[in-house]
């Protein structure tokens, strides 16, 4: 049974909050896992991972995945080189549909 991340929904967390998996270092826990999860006002945005170098071609430096949890198409991946760039990429993008959410296009 999935459980709410009660420490995303603390008062002192509103706005964005980054809750680390797994590991709360920079490197990996002890069977490769390393994520974080984007919440805004208690709400996941997006889920982030790595995606290790083992399956990357030429076997280059791991990536990061984000993996967006809200609706804005069918393309809900993209791959960054940072995770500074996977961040902000799930925080613009949310900001964007809260924009289009909050202020639908006017039908003529």
């Amino acid at each position: 049974m999935n459980k709410i991340n009660k420490q995303a929904l603390h008062p002192k967390n509103n706005g964005w909050y980054v809750h680390e998996v797994y590991s709360r270092t920079d490197k990996s826990d002890e069977t490769g896992r390393w994520a974080r999860n984007i919440y805004y006002n208690g709400l996941i945005v997006a889920y982030v991972g790595t995606v290790p170098s083992r399956v990357l071609p030429n076997k280059k430096p791991s990536k990061f995945c984000v993996d967006l949890r809200f609706p804005i198409g069918t393309n809900q991946f993209k791959i960054t080189n940072t995770y500074h760039e996977a961040e902000a990429y799930a925080k613009e993008m949310f900001e964007d549909f809260l924009r289009v959410v909050n202020n639908p296009p006017k039908k003529e």
